[in-house]
């Protein structure tokens, strides 16, 4: 299978949290693009964020935070990882 992403993903693993609907979810940036960003979660979650959803993706921790935040939508989601593409 072909991989659709048009942008060269960066391996990172760097902690992150991500943000749902109010909710910070503690995780490890996997890898980024140009485009979209892969999330593994610390922890299993109980449910799995719908795709289509929006949430925003900080990179770092709660007491280290990189500038900015990335809006993103959900394209990819199980208990353990999300794939966000990026909305500029």
């Amino acid at each position: 299978m072909a991989d659709k992403r048009k942008s060269e993903r960066v391996d990172c693993l760097n902690n992150c949290l991500l943000v749902f609907n109010g909710k910070k979810y503690k995780g490890i940036l996997e890898n980024i693009s140009n485009t979209g960003a892969l999330v593994k979660f610390a922890r299993k979650q109980s449910s799995a964020i719908p795709e289509g959803s929006q949430c925003n993706l900080m990179i770092g921790n709660d007491s280290f935070l990189i500038p900015g935040e990335f809006t993103g939508t959900v394209i990819y989601n199980n208990l353990y990882k999300i794939g966000l593409q990026f909305k500029f």
